[in-house]
């Protein structure tokens, strides 16, 4: 009898995993960088057409770090979330995108995310954070150290509107760039611990970070910028703008004009006088941030122009 020669394939469709308790842990020790992920509880279902593969993955993770230059501190750390990832990998290409209805809840804060990494020569993650209403003292955890303690010196009561754009070199020890724009309305806040309190205010804000890229632009340590600010300070209406230099020695500069109606003055001038008419002010201050705070806000280093001007009064 012939024997049938036959031959076989093994094919296996992969459709869904169940993961607990799988640590990613990317570590460069000589570069001092750290990328440090728990995957605490997840579901990832797969679908693959044509050579790509669509991966949605969903559950809480825990992110440990993310760690990109060590002087300036990390990103994330020790952070839970809960995680729902939309993402399409192209394996030829070496390329991964997150799309925009992926979303991370921190803190009960729920932020957008879109991503993009090429894994190719340039290897380069690209994330950006959507957050329509932020808890600004939450939304400013995200940050990595240094930021972080320079934002914290500007105290945000109401939900703010934040986007932010991080870029970072995932085979290099290189500080990301960074871009963040910000924007409240009917806020009130307060600006390092001099206590002056800031009602009813807008605002639209800006931090930029070049990172360790090189550059001609001058301020490449980083800016923080506040403009079209608006409200009332002692329940008298003004307008201002707020500038922060170079985040690796942070200078601060504020501008404002201020109008002042002397029959609306609570504190002790008003009650012991009787006073009328309107005084406008224009108010120039310049000096390092750390010196913004009561006992330090005259210092000899520190720059103040006050230009007074009175009507009727």
């Amino acid at each position: 009898t012939d024997t049938a020669k036959t031959s076989s394939s093994l094919r296996f469709d992969l459709q869904k995993i169940h993961v607990r308790n799988v640590k990613l842990d990317f570590k460069n020790e000589e570069k001092n960088k750290h990328i440090g992920v728990v995957f605490r509880n997840n579901m990832v279902r797969l679908n693959t057409q044509n050579g790509i593969v669509n991966a949605l993955i969903t559950g809480n993770v825990q992110i440990q770090e993310l760690l990109f230059k060590q002087k300036k501190g990390s990103f994330l750390t020790n952070t839970e979330a809960i995680v729902y990832l939309n993402t399409n990998i192209y394996p030829n290409q070496k390329l991964c995108f997150v799309d925009p209805t992926s979303y991370a809840v921190i803190d009960e804060e729920k932020y957008g995310l879109t991503a993009y990494v090429d894994l190719k020569d340039d290897k380069k993650l690209t994330l950006k954070i959507d957050a329509p209403t932020a808890n600004y003292k939450k939304a400013i955890q995200l940050m990595n150290t240094k930021i972080k303690k320079d934002l914290a010196k500007i105290t945000v009561t109401n939900t703010v509107e934040v986007h932010a754009t991080i870029i970072a070199e995932i085979g290099e020890s290189a500080e990301p760039q960074l871009y963040v724009s910000l924007k409240g309305k009917n806020n009130d806040l307060k600006i390092g611990n001099t206590e002056i309190p800031y009602s009813h205010v807008s605002f639209t804000g800006s931090v930029f970070s070049m990172g360790d890229r090189v550059t001609t632009f001058p301020p490449n340590n980083g800016i923080v910028e506040f403009n079209n600010i608006k409200g009332k300070v002692y329940d008298f209406p003004f307008t201002a703008s707020v500038l922060i230099k170079d985040l690796k020695d942070p200078q601060i500069k504020i501008q404002a004009d201020l109008m002042v109606q002397g029959s609306k003055i609570k504190f002790k001038p008003g009650t012991d006088f009787i006073l009328d008419g309107v005084c406008e002010a224009k108010i120039d201050y310049k000096g390092a941030i750390t010196r913004l705070n009561r006992n330090d806000f005259l210092y000899f280093s520190q720059q103040l122009s006050l230009n007074m001007r009175f009507k009727k009064f």
